[in-house]
C-alpha cells in the first residue's frame, strides 16, 4: 500500500476523503487547543470583553465632588441671589478617560462671574452631576445622594 496510490476494495476517492477528513480534524484540533492555552495566559478566560462605547462615562458608585468657591472680600449677607447666568460651573475627572468599571473621581468648579456679590447655595443638596450619553442618563449623583 502507496501513500499516494490507495489500495483496497473501495475507489481511490474514498481513501482521499477520509484522509482529507483526519487532516481536516487534525487541524482543528491544534486551533482549539491554541485558542484554549491562549486564552487561559492571558488571564482572559478566553472570552474578549466588548469595548464600551467611546462617549460613554461609567464612574464609581460613590464619587466625590467638591465644590470650589472663592472668597469675596465683602459681605454678601444682604447680597441678592445669583441669577443662573452667573455662574459658571466646570466638572473635571480624573483620570479624563478610564475603562469601563473602573473609579473615577469628579470636580465642580464653580465660579460666581456675576459683577457684584451675589449668594447662590453651592452645596451637595443643591447640585446634581449627570453622565448623558445619546440624551440617556447614564448615572446621576443624586442616585447614590438623594438630597
Amino acid at each position: 500500500m502507496s501513500f499516494m496510490e490507495p489500495v483496497g476494495p473501495l475507489p481511490p476517492g474514498v481513501y482521499w476523503r477520509r484522509r482529507l477528513v483526519v487532516v481536516v480534524v487534525a487541524v482543528l484540533v491544534v486551533i482549539f487547543l491554541w485558542w484554549l492555552v491562549a486564552g487561559r495566559s492571558s488571564g482572559g478566560g478566553g472570552v474578549t470583553p466588548t469595548p464600551a462605547p467611546t462617549n460613554s462615562v461609567t464612574p464609581a458608585p460613590s464619587p466625590t465632588s467638591t465644590p470650589t468657591t472663592t472668597p469675596s472680600p465683602t459681605s454678601t449677607d444682604n447680597a441678592p441671589k445669583c441669577p443662573d447666568t452667573a455662574i459658571k460651573v466646570s466638572v473635571l475627572a480624573d483620570p479624563a478617560s478610564s475603562p469601563v468599571g473602573s473609579e473615577i473621581k469628579f470636580t465642580l468648579v464653580i465660579t460666581n462671574t456675576y459683577a457684584s456679590p451675589c449668594k447662590r447655595d453651592v452645596g451637595a443638596g443643591a447640585n446634581e452631576l449627570q453622565v448623558v450619553s445619546a440624551s440617556t442618563v447614564q448615572w446621576s449623583s443624586d442616585d447614590c445622594n438623594p438630597s
